[in-house]
Parts: structure tokens; C-alpha cells; sequence
């Protein structure tokens, strides 16, 4: 499901200059109608690309913004992702061949979601239902905005350039079997 709907993409972008028909409309000359099918088809694929920044803070599917007064409770995608879903996919529509403006927004908005994954910003509802606290889905792990992120540990390293140092290759305590006793990486072209 979209975070945005053809509608939506209508309201913004059809106004006097019909910019949806001139970008979707490959059948008539002059374009007359939108091709819906392209334009959800450019909806979806925002709708993913901005999933794959959001689903590291938020679990997936989001829960969004709940809708006062329905029963029983429906959500809506927040506004902000709407309008960031609307101009990914008008981005998307322009293709090779986006103004100045349309790229501005796309990377505006790329720099957003990226502040969202940093904790710099923060999915919020316009009326915030008590049970949800006024965010906007269920966060990854306790506080994803003050979170520590992922941890790695590693155990510290056993073999390293200073328990190396008096290896020899073929050394059995005292050569007994024949070894050259030369150190490991000598002859070699380079040591450790």
C-alpha cells in the first residue's frame, strides 16, 4: 500500500499546467488524461524506497496516524509521508528528465529520511491518539531515536602482529623435524 494516493498526487500536481497528463499520457497528442496505472505504478516504488529508511526505525507494516472518530479505529499514512511519497513518485515520473525543482525535493527529502534514521527527526500525527503517543508506528527496539543502534562484539584477537612475532614456520621447539627456521614471511615478500 502507498503512503499516498493517486488523489493525492492529483491534488498536487494536476492544478492549471496538468502535469500529471503531460508526464503519464502516451497515447494522445496533446495529452488529455492521466494514466492512473503509471502513476500508482510511481507511487509504489516511493512508497518502497522510503520503507527501506523507515523500516530501520519503525516496524514494519507502520502503524500510522489514527483517524479520530472512526469505529472501529482506522489509520491514514502521516501527512509528512504523503507529501514525501508524492514527490518521490513525481521524481519517479520525470524520470531522466526532472526540472531543478524535482530534484531539489527528491534529495531534500532523501536528507529527511536519513535524519529520521539518525534520530534527528521524528514521525509524528496531528492528533496524537493517547494510546500511540503520537507516533506514528511501533518504534525498533525501545527508543529508536535515542537508541544505542546495532552493537557488535568481537572477542579480543589472539593471533595478532605480537604473539606472531616468534613464530617460525616449521618449528617444532627445537627443529627436530628438518624445518628451515626461517620467520614467516621472510622470502615472502613482506612479513606481518
Amino acid at each position: 500500500m502507498s503512503y499516498a494516493s493517486i488523489a493525492d498526487m492529483t491534488l498536487r500536481f494536476e492544478r492549471n499546467d496538468k502535469e500529471l497528463t503531460r508526464l503519464t499520457d502516451a497515447v494522445n497528442m496533446p495529452p488529455t488524461t492521466i494514466d492512473t496505472a503509471a502513476v500508482q505504478a510511481a507511487l509504489d516504488d516511493a512508497t518502497a524506497e522510503m520503507d527501506s529508511y523507515i523500516a530501520q526505525v519503525y516496524q514494519m507494516p507502520l502503524l500510522g496516524c489514527a483517524v479520530p472518530g472512526t469505529t472501529p479505529l482506522q489509520y491514514k499514512a502521516p501527512p509528512m509521508l504523503v507529501r514525501i511519497c508524492c514527490d518521490f513518485a513525481r521524481y519517479n515520473l520525470y524520470d531522466e528528465r526532472a526540472t531543478d525543482q524535482v530534484k531539489e525535493l527528491y534529495k531534500r527529502w532523501t536528507d529527511w529520511l536519513k535524519d529520521l534514521v539518525a534520530g534527528k527527526a521524528q514521525l509524528t500525527c496531528p492528533a496524537p491518539p493517547a494510546s500511540t503517543g503520537g507516533l506514528a508506528g511501533v518504534p525498533v527496539g525501545n527508543n529508536p531515536q535515542v537508541g544505542e543502534g546495532v552493537k557488535y562484539c568481537f572477542e579480543e584477537r589472539i593471533f595478532n602482529r605480537s604473539t606472531l612475532r616468534n613464530y617460525r614456520l616449521g618449528s617444532n621447539g627445537g627443529g627436530t623435524n628438518g624445518a628451515r627456521g626461517y620467520r614467516y614471511g621472510q622470502n615472502r615478500g613482506g612479513g606481518l
